[in-house]
């Protein structure tokens, strides 16, 4: 059964190291750390890169493509000597030609090549909120009302 799984978004929040990566320099992009003798391997796109999150120690987002197959999906391998993150994911991407990647100072995003990405979603992940405030008491139900009372967050559900 093939699923088309657009609108989920895996955010993989790394607390821990391996000992396969060094430590960032303030001012570095989270793709130029350091990587030796890295053999991971996933049988989905996001158990891959949740295995490259924990090992490098670098937060990775990922927006799954709307034609990804997490279910049917056919296994992913990287092996590396010597390199950088940014070889890794150059690597992932090339067996996932429908993805990109693009880094920051602290953190991987990898999300789909235009044409497979849900136009909703894509809208939704590029709202930028400048603040939102949530008291303690705040449920999960109420959190989607507190976030669209934003002027940000009530111009792109408009």
């Amino acid at each position: 059964m093939k699923t088309k799984m657009g609108a989920l978004i895996t955010i993989v929040l790394v607390a821990s190291s391996f000992a396969h990566s060094e430590p960032r320099s303030m001012g570095k992009s989270a793709a130029d750390v350091a990587v030796t003798d890295l053999q991971i391997e996933g049988q989905t796109i996001n158990q891959l890169l949740a295995s490259l999150a924990y090992k490098c120690n670098v937060p990775i987002s990922l927006e799954v493509a709307t034609n990804e197959d997490l279910i049917n999906s056919h296994r992913l391998t990287v092996q590396r000597k010597k390199g950088t993150l940014a070889d890794v994911l150059d690597d992932i991407v090339k067996q996932k030609p429908t993805y990109v990647w693009e880094a920051t100072k602290d953190t991987i995003k990898v999300f789909p090549k235009s044409d497979y990405r849900d136009p909703l979603l894509q809208t939704l992940l590029e709202v930028r909120i400048s603040r939102v405030v949530i008291g303690k008491s705040t449920v999960k139900l109420n959190f989607r009302e507190a976030l669209t009372r934003s002027p940000e967050g009530v111009k792109s559900f408009v």
